[in-house]
């Protein structure tokens, strides 16, 4: 596992405890957390891939559905709040690019 991995790992899932914790109805929001670390390594994704099944179990209503029923019942909900021309727009495209990059100088994986 990376050097960087690991610890990216353990804080996603320290917060997604915290969350789990102190919530008492979760965000659909919640499953975009785990979607803002990208890696290089095989291992590192599905580390990550297992921080990400983690939260989404934890979402009221999809606690008891197979994980990819879960993404894709995320994915139709959030895409069902805008209008196309909205999702699809460019500014939306280059706020996705710098979220990412803050998330990624915030964790350190921006290297």
């Amino acid at each position: 596992m990376g050097q960087q991995c690991a610890p990216t790992a353990r804080m996603a899932n320290n917060i997604s405890g915290c969350v789990s914790r102190s919530v008492a109805s979760k965000s659909r929001e919640l499953h975009c957390c785990a979607c803002l670390w990208a890696s290089q390594s095989k291992k590192c994704i599905a580390i990550l891939v297992q921080v990400q099944w983690r939260v989404t179990k934890t979402l009221r209503g999809l606690q008891h559905t197979a994980h990819e029923e879960r993404l894709r019942e995320l994915t139709v909900k959030r895409s069902n709040k805008l209008p196309r021309e909205v999702v699809e727009s460019p500014s939306i495209q280059l706020d996705k690019a710098l979220r990412n990059l803050i998330w990624l100088n915030l964790l350190g994986l921006d290297d």
